[in-house]
């Protein structure tokens, strides 16, 4: 115990005399430690951090005027539910329904969806990315990861080559032979072992399955110089190393801490290692070749990654960054390709008169089945097939959450709020695309939107590959990917959903009078969650009587108006409403009935939905 001499008058009150000096025993710092148990200060201590938390977040911060949920800015229970739920664009869709167009949604984070504020946001260079994007076990940073804005446009000049219209169409033919013919080989086959066994001429595939094997062999063929065998052989070990690299990415993006402690993903970060080591190996093999040979014996990507020069410093890409970029190309040219397919070829199964218009368009400006489709032909003579993919994009995006910027000094004015320095604003994609304020009836599949007057605009109002100086560079790959897949099988084959399926044109919705989705989840992208379940479709060989679709009982499939509040007009007559409709019998239309019958027994979920969590890009 300390001791303190304090001097006090000798004459006070009413002259009673004191001692002139008084002694006050000042406890020990071990004495006020032990005055409380351990658990007692435990509890002091987080009350003490439960109202720091409240103070900070919601009096002192200057967020805290914004529309949001007040405990999740606090502590985010439920962000984080729907995070490891893979429901993380449903969770801020709600949100943003509730809300309004900008919300407060996180402790320093704020969502908007206004599409010119997102364009300003995405297109200053003083916006840079937020930290969530840093991965620390590639060896260097590339196009995705990389946060400054000097060296993002160094980079974007040497990757830039790579990407152009001129080179990619240099390159259709092996986009062609590893997609389109890949695809259609494969079904052949199948088709031919069908027929054998049954004497019907038909097949099975799992296609959510197999438009990811399909783009993984495309991207392997252009960046790595070698196919993969996806598609064909099935041949797991890379996309498992791929699986890795998306939880990793995932967990470190939304639970920070996580970066301080790789322990947890021991498992993962190692098998991250093995892809880098593999691909390492690979673009050393290449450059070893060209010094060899003299000369590259192939002009694909990776060769592009190799020559290419920065004209504004006369820098070349290190080993570290071609590897870098390698991976970043097949980890995000994949699943935004492939799932945009995936969701595009369901649409076309619970929209029937959307798929019957669209096989009319492809097999009326393609007629000869033996021949090859070419991407320009495609593009210019099948606006109706764009207007259904730009749809599928809007409709379930395959980037569905949030590109993160980090304001930058002064603050912004955003919907009205001073957004200060420092803070992270996330451009909500999925919201973007179902804000009532810019499309029309935002909750129905309606293609005709990106059709005629104002079309135009409303492309301009898709984010999916971002927008601005830091737009997606391999954007024109995808475009090429999808078109050229999804016109050739259009034209050469019918599809229909298995008679077991869980979802088609008679099963509605309730609460949005709808055909029913089958269930998503959100890892880095926005893939079909159950995949060996959800995934099954007949292939038929095409036959144009079969075209015949009655549109009498398919519900709201194209009802209302227009996109984006210009009302177009339809072509076509549709019952005024879902209540004339009566789910088929011979149809399981409960979804809901449907997942507790599979538990967690059927819980897979497609390689661009492996994380447990969902990345801001």
């Amino acid at each position: 115990m300390f001791v303190v001499t304090i001097p006090v008058p000798s004459q006070a009150l009413d002259g009673i005399k004191f001692a002139t000096n008084v002694v006050v025993p000042i406890p020990s710092t071990k004495a006020i430690l032990s005055y409380f148990s351990i658990w007692q200060w435990s509890a002091i201590f987080l009350t003490l951090v439960f109202v720091w938390k409240i103070l900070s977040a919601r009096v002192l911060s200057p967020l805290a005027k914004i529309p949001g949920p007040f405990w999740e800015t606090i502590f985010p229970y439920q962000m984080y539910k729907a995070l490891s739920q893979g429901r993380f664009h449903e969770y801020l869709l709600c949100q943003q329904n509730k809300y309004g167009n900008i919300v407060y949604f996180a402790n320093n984070r704020v969502l908007i969806n206004d599409p010119n504020e997102a364009r300003m946001i995405l297109g200053k260079r003083n916006f840079i990315k937020s930290k969530d994007y840093y991965v620390k076990y590639l060896g260097a940073p590339n196009m995705f990861t990389n946060r400054d804005p000097k060296t993002n446009d160094i980079r974007r000049r040497q990757v830039g080559p790579a990407f152009t219209v001129s080179h990619i169409a240099e390159m259709e033919e092996t986009i062609h032979r590893a997609s389109s013919l890949a695809m259609k080989n494969k079904i052949e086959k199948l088709m031919d072992k069908t027929e054998q066994e049954t004497g019907q001429r038909q097949c099975r595939i799992n296609y959510v399955e197999d438009f990811y094997y399909l783009t993984f062999d495309v991207v392997g063929e252009l960046a790595f110089g070698h196919n993969f065998g996806m598609l064909e052989k099935n041949d797991y070990t890379t996309l498992q190393w791929i699986h890795s690299l998306s939880f990793v990415v995932a967990i470190e993006a939304t639970i920070p801490i996580t970066k301080k402690l790789p322990f947890l993903m021991n498992k993962q970060i190692g098998e991250t290692k093995k892809l880098v080591e593999f691909t390492r190996k690979i673009v050393e093999d290449r450059i070893r070749e060209n010094k060899e040979k003299g000369k590259p014996e192939r002009k694909d990507i990776l060769q592009t990654f190799i020559d290419s020069v920065d004209k504004e410093t006369g820098t070349k890409m290190t080993i570290p960054e071609i590897v870098s970029e390698n991976i970043a190309l097949i980890f995000a040219g994949t699943d935004t390709a492939s799932n945009t397919m995936s969701w595009t070829l369901f649409l076309l199964m619970v929209y029937p008169a959307v798929y019957k218009k669209v096989v009319e368009e492809v097999r009326t400006a393609f007629p000869n089945p033996k021949s090859n489709i070419k991407y320009s032909e495609a593009r210019s003579k099948l606006p109706y097939l764009e207007a259904v993919i730009y749809e599928s994009m809007r409709y379930l995006p395959a980037v569905a959450t949030g590109l993160a910027r980090r304001v930058p000094k002064g603050g912004v004015e955003l919907q009205g709020h001073k957004i200060p320095e420092g803070a992270d604003v996330y451009v909500f994609i999925h919201g973007l695309h179902r804000n009532p304020k810019y499309w029309d009836q935002p909750d129905k599949f309606i293609p005709e939107r990106f059709l005629g007057e104002g079309a135009a605009e409303r492309k301009r109002n898709i984010f999916v590959f971002s927008t601005g100086y830091r737009i997606c560079p391999g954007r024109n790959l995808a475009w090429v990917e999808i078109f050229l897949t999804m016109s050739r099988l259009l034209r050469d084959y019918d599809f229909e959903l298995p008679k077991e399926s869980y979802f088609g044109p008679d099963v509605i919705d309730p609460e949005t009078g709808e055909p029913k989705i089958m269930p998503g989840f959100l890892g880095l992208t926005l893939g079909p969650k159950y995949t060996k379940r959800d995934g099954w479709i007949v292939v038929k060989p095409a036959n144009l009587s079969r075209l015949s679709i009655s549109t009498d009982n398919i519900g709201g499939c194209l009802g209302g108006g227009g996109g984006g509040g210009g009302g177009l007009r339809r072509n076509y007559s549709y019952p005024s409403s879902s209540s004339d409709i009566s789910p088929s019998s011979t149809r399981k239309n409960s979804v809901e009935d449907s997942n507790s019958m599979f538990g967690q027994e059927d819980t897979e979920i497609p390689s661009s939905a492996s994380s447990t969590a969902s990345t801001i890009l």
